[in-house]
């Protein structure tokens, strides 16, 4: 009993290199000119991520630092700094990362209103069956 290819059976054949878009230039200027308003958000965030990637560089040699000065040579007033660190890091990590995600919606939900209302100022110029300013059919 054939299914025509429905199913699961659609994914096992599914071609990702097919359905991959073209990006061009001209697209990602036209997408650029959605979030040109959020110029500074966008900014802001770019800032965000290497806040964290930064901070997040940080473990690694405190880790060192514990390992090869402060614990042989019984550093405890270094090994206290690590250990701040190593409990402030994650801490500063969380609360920029929060506020990368409110930068991140505010831009996102930005862009969708940019969109709806050139999409609504386009079809209200237009005489459009759908669109609002139009009176309904007698």
């Amino acid at each position: 009993m054939a299914f025509h290819g429905g199913g699961w059976f659609a994914y096992i054949r599914h071609d990702e290199a097919q359905d991959r878009p073209t990006i061009t230039r001209d697209l990602l200027w036209r997408v650029w000119d959605f979030a040109r308003p959020y110029q500074g958000q966008v900014v802001l965030l770019l800032v965000t991520i290497l806040l964290i990637t930064g901070l997040s560089l940080l473990s690694p040699l405190l880790m060192r630092a514990l390992i090869d000065t402060a614990l042989p040579d019984k550093n405890y007033t270094l090994l206290n700094l690590v250990a701040l660190g190593m409990v402030l890091i994650p801490l500063v990590n969380g609360v920029i990362g929060v506020w990368q995600r409110n930068l991140n919606s505010q831009i996102g939900e930005g862009v969708i209103l940019t969109c709806a209302a050139r999409f609504t100022n386009t079809c209200s110029a237009c005489r459009c069956a759908f669109s609002p300013r139009r009176a309904p059919a007698s």
